[in-house]
């Protein structure tokens, strides 16, 4: 009887001791399979993403009305990669921009982006473009200033009368000069004419329509920070639709 028990006891080592060489051999073959999968999506830390465009100390103008901004990065993955990209004021994002982005062959990766008028204006705004599939994978460039400021009057469609004082008003945030200039430009380019300067912090200008203006239904209004020019200088923004110059009847 004590012979029978010693001889199962040895046969339950060795069967316990082919399994455990079984399970190790499978290991062996196949690496994989002794991992988590969360182990299995890690992607190697040596790809990186490099954000070189915005640069630092760069001024971005915000609003439709300046067309797209450019944001270039340069990635060392898999260049079949997607990615999203989005602003960022400090550790909170200010606007994420809508779609995928990719990179070519080489890993350069390109984008125009327009960043809407409900952003404020201001200092310490940073681009972060990330792998779409692998988050833990951005690069964030270096800090750039934006711009806001929106003409309020006129909107468009109004009809403003020579001889009358109508104001133009326009609201703005971020680190602007302390004086602009403001201009009346015909639609078509057939008229320009500067028609005073103001503080920006003064929020609008007084603008009494004399009868040298001509009458016409298609002006708009540019501000900018140039006295000799309506369309040169650092910065300019205009007002959106188009209003009339009339004379006045009584």
């Amino acid at each position: 009887m004590r012979a029978g028990k010693i001889l199962a006891v040895l046969l339950a080592f060795v069967l316990a001791a082919l399994t455990a060489a079984a399970a190790f051999a499978a290991v062996q073959n196949n690496p994989g399979a002794g991992k988590t999968p969360g182990d299995q999506t890690i992607k190697p830390s040596r790809q990186t993403i490099t954000v070189t465009a915005p640069k630092g100390g760069d001024t971005w103008l915000i609003g439709d009305g300046h067309g797209s901004r450019s944001v270039h990065w340069t990635y060392s993955g898999n260049s079949a990669d997607k990615f999203e990209i989005a602003l960022f004021k400090g550790t909170a994002v200010a606007y994420k921009f809508t779609g995928d982005f990719a990179v070519d062959g080489s890993g350069k990766g390109s984008a125009g982006v327009i960043i809407p008028d409900s952003v404020a204006g201001g200092d310490g705004y940073r681009v972060v473009v990330t792998n779409k599939s692998y988050p833990n994978i951005k690069g964030t460039s270096d800090a750039f200033s934006l711009l806001n400021l929106k003409l309020t009057s006129p909107q468009g469609g109004e009809v403003w009368y020579k001889g009358r004082t109508h104001n133009i008003t326009w609201t703005y945030s971020g680190n602007f000069g302390p004086k602009v200039y403001l201009w009346l430009i015909a639609y078509d380019g057939g008229f320009a004419r500067k028609i005073g300067e103001a503080s920006i912090g003064d929020k609008y200008y007084p603008w009494t329509i004399t009868a040298d203006i001509e009458r016409r239904k298609n002006y708009k209004i540019i501000i900018n920070n140039n006295a000799s020019y309506p369309l040169g200088g650092d910065w300019m923004f205009q007002s959106q639709g188009l209003f009339t110059v009339a004379e006045y009847v009584k």
